[in-house]
C-alpha cells in the first residue's frame, strides 16, 4: 500500500473514531493532514505518523490513548 493510501485509510479510521468521542471534531481535515514516513529505525515498524500527537487536544485524550484506539480500528 502506498503512503497516500494508508493515509486515507487512517482518516477513514479517525473520522468514526471522532464520532464515538464527544468533542471528537476532523472538519476539515484530509488527506494530507495525516503524512506518512518511515522510520529512522526499522524494527519501530514500516511506517510512521505523528497523527495521535496532532489530534490529541482535539479528542480530549492522551496520546498514546488515541494511537492505540487508532491501532486497533487498523
Amino acid at each position: 500500500m502506498d503512503p497516500e493510501a494508508l493515509s486515507a485509510a487512517l482518516l477513514s479510521v479517525v473520522a468514526p473514531l471522532a464520532q464515538e468521542r464527544q468533542g471528537g471534531d476532523v472538519e476539515g481535515l484530509g488527506v494530507a493532514d495525516f503524512p506518512l514516513e518511515r522510520p529512522r529505525n526499522r524494527d519501530h515498524g514500516d511506517w510512521a505518523s505523528n497523527a495521535a500527537l496532532k489530534l490529541a487536544k482535539r479528542f480530549g485524550m492522551p496520546p498514546r490513548d488515541l494511537a492505540a484506539a487508532i491501532a486497533e480500528r487498523l
